[in-house]
């Protein structure tokens, strides 16, 4: 029983560092978005990428998904819906957040 119970605190403790980093990369990429977005405007949005990190000696691909949409009445906002993919012991996992990024 506690052997099995250790193995389930192992499992936890490895989907949280997962979520940690996939919760620091989407923090990183809205950050980076929005510089791009400043500096080039929407021709500098991006679809999706691939993002390998190495967490505790192991390679994580996160996969970053982006889908934008203008806000219905307010033509000078675009929403943009990233989430950061990955999977945990063959589970797919996901984390997701929704921003708004102005025209002008």
């Amino acid at each position: 029983m506690i052997y099995k119970t250790f193995l389930i605190s192992l499992d936890q403790q490895s989907y949280l560092t997962h979520r940690l980093y996939a919760n620091n990369l989407l923090d990183q990429k809205i950050v980076e978005l929005g510089i791009l977005f400043q500096e080039k405007g929407e021709a500098a949005l991006q679809k999706g990428s691939f993002k390998d990190m190495m967490i505790h000696n192991k390679k994580i691909p996160f996969e970053i998904k982006t889908a934008f949409e203008s806000v219905v009445n307010l033509p000078d906002l675009l929403q943009v819906n990233m989430g950061v993919y990955w999977s945990e012991h063959g589970r797919p996992v996901r984390l997701t957040r929704s921003i708004y990024i102005s025209r002008y």
